[in-house]
């Protein structure tokens, strides 16, 4: 297997393989090496603005302002994706992707819920008060804090 994501036990390799109502999921990393592991959040998709050319702009009709940008659908980097956080990256870089496993821990429909599930595992897997984490941050709450005496 090239270390492609698991869904409950599935791999998965296109978005045709998720429900096409997802919105996002909740992810864990785990290296097989150090025993440490990631959990994080993935958008499925990404809207953004994009500026119409003038030939698309001039064969607009009707009355009013014409539009000067549309919102485009496409969907994100998520089947490449190892995580955001710096320290589990270098450790990629150095032990190599053959060593990490990527599991889908729960899809997501809105934004909403994915902020609410990453912080619920997040919480229920004490990222913070673990050694083998590469976590180091639930929303404001920040693992070296916690560690003051």
């Amino acid at each position: 297997m090239e270390n492609n994501w698991l869904y409950k036990g599935l791999e998965i390799l296109s978005i045709e393989d998720l429900d096409p109502q997802a919105f996002g999921f909740i992810y864990i990393i785990k290296c097989d090496k150090n025993n440490k592991f990631y959990i994080g959040k993935k958008f499925l998709k990404h809207s953004k603005k994009v500026k119409l050319g003038k030939k698309a702009i001039a064969i607009q009709k009707g009355l009013g302002r014409k539009k000067r940008s549309v919102r485009v659908t496409k969907e994100s980097d998520w089947l490449s994706y190892w995580g955001s956080c710096v320290s589990l990256k270098e450790d990629i870089t150095i032990l190599g992707q053959e060593n990490f496993s990527r599991e889908i821990l729960k899809i997501t429909y809105n934004k909403k819920q994915l902020s609410y599930w990453e912080m619920y595992y997040q919480i229920k897997l004490d990222v913070l008060e673990v050694d083998n984490c590469y976590n180091d941050h639930i929303g404001y709450y920040y693992r070296k804090d916690l560690l003051l005496k």
